[in-house]
């Protein structure tokens, strides 16, 4: 009996090293996930998404947290938060209880939204889906953590206990082409929508230049509403609405 035992245990044991390497940890209790924040001195990241239906979250965990330089990143300097919405399966009625407390808190209206707090639990900016890969995001937070959160002391974020220091990428991928002025999706709240306009992330007064047919232009942005985009295109009389599609 007890050789079977051992048996068992070593193959346990095997599984386990069998697994692939695991990605970033992300936390689903937001009252741990500040604690830790804040003694760890990170940024938290809190990720508002539909991971089962919406189509942009699942490409941000594809091309940007299941990437080896996300990964690398976020173990070092961030504490990542799932705040998930899903349709096909079921979480603790204490978990949906949860994060929808906390859509209502930060306002959230669309997916995916990123919202980004100080170690001690202040919001400091907020993030979407953007094309490129972990760079443009990565660039983003980078500048949050060195106004915000400069400083890890006695733990795995800190370089002076031999965790390495991060340098931002140099390059990030190719702007994508297109034959025609997108909207590709809608996050942010009712007062700061955040358009994303041919991969570039926009809110209402801002610029933006694009690719479009193989051409940089640049699109000020007039207006967003829930599904729509009002712009004004570079030597363009009049302004377009750009719509959301299923």
């Amino acid at each position: 009996m007890t050789r079977i035992k051992k048996i068992l245990g070593w193959l346990a044991v095997a599984s386990l090293l069998l697994l692939p390497a695991k990605a970033s940890d992300w936390m689903s209790d937001f009252k741990a996930a500040s604690a830790q924040a804040a003694r760890e001195n990170k940024l938290m990241v809190l990720d508002f998404t539909g991971s089962d239906w919406c189509g942009w979250c699942i490409k941000l965990k594809k091309e940007v947290f299941d990437q080896p330089g996300f990964n690398d990143y976020a173990k070092h300097y961030l504490v990542l938060v799932e705040l998930d919405f899903p349709r096909r399966k079921a979480l603790p009625s204490a978990l949906t209880q949860q994060n929808e407390a906390l859509a209502e808190k930060y306002g959230i209206r669309g997916f995916p939204t990123l919202v980004i707090l100080d170690p001690q639990g202040k919001e400091v900016g907020r993030a979407g889906y953007q094309e490129g890969g972990p760079p443009p995001l990565l660039k983003t937070l980078e500048q949050l953590r060195l106004k915000h959160a400069p400083k890890t002391g006695g733990q795995p974020g800190n370089a002076a206990s031999g965790s390495p220091n991060w340098t931002p990428p140099a390059k990030a991928a190719p702007a994508r082409d297109y034959s025609e002025l997108k909207l590709q999706g809608i996050s942010g709240t009712p007062a700061k929508r955040i358009a994303m306009i041919n991969g570039a992330s926009l809110s209402a007064g801002e610029d933006a230049r694009v690719q479009l047919k193989g051409k940089s232009v640049r699109i000020h942005c007039l207006e967003v509403a829930a599904t729509q985009a009002k712009i004004q295109v570079d030597n363009e009389e009049t302004s377009r609405t750009l719509s959301l599609t299923p």
